[in-house]
């Protein structure tokens, strides 16, 4: 990267994402994180433009281009961490995956949030776990093969069946 930014532009740009995204999460990333969040941004950008031939150049849309890098990568670092947390705080037979679920779904009738619950409770805390990170955390089939230590193929099926189950104990016709 040193063909085109210097250590020292570097730094000012580092430190401009780190204090900008230290005001969005005060107290949730280290600085540390923000700077690993930040050079991993900046590889993609620089691996990018030598990938299509582009020449490289820090420009205010390349500093908009890499700040947008570095928000992703921030933002699904932060849901795997919030995933985790949650995933943490349950005992066995805790059933706030359900609560979460149901939170997440908006359901207000009595009738459906009893079915709903019967339903999601049949489920091993495994299952409804994965379910959650899914469906409420948007966490990619890929992370989730890696910690559970399961293929992202047999993690597809298994959110499928649990759609065709809540469907069908639901009463929908899909």
């Amino acid at each position: 990267m040193d063909d085109f930014l210097t250590q020292e532009e570097y730094r000012k740009l580092r430190d401009e994402f780190v204090r900008v995204f230290r005001r969005i999460w005060p107290n949730y990333f280290s600085v540390e994180d923000l700077e690993d969040i930040f050079q991993e941004a900046m590889l993609i950008y620089y691996n990018s433009c030598v990938k299509a031939g582009k020449r490289l150049f820090l420009g205010p849309e390349e500093k908009k281009w890499i700040f947008a890098i570095a928000r992703n990568l921030l933002l699904k670092l932060y849901k795997r961490l919030k995933a985790q947390e949650a995933k943490k705080k349950r005992k066995p037979g805790d059933n706030s995956s359900v609560e979460t679920l149901i939170r997440f779904w908006g359901v207000e009738d009595e009738q459906l949030l009893e079915k709903l619950r019967k339903l999601l409770q049949e489920l091993s805390p495994v299952d409804r776990d994965i379910y959650v990170a899914v469906k409420v955390y948007k966490i990619s089939y890929k992370e989730l093969a890696k910690e559970y230590d399961r293929s992202e193929r047999g993690l597809r099926v298994l959110v499928n069946r649990i759609n065709n189950k809540l469907r069908k104990g639901l009463g929908g016709t899909n």
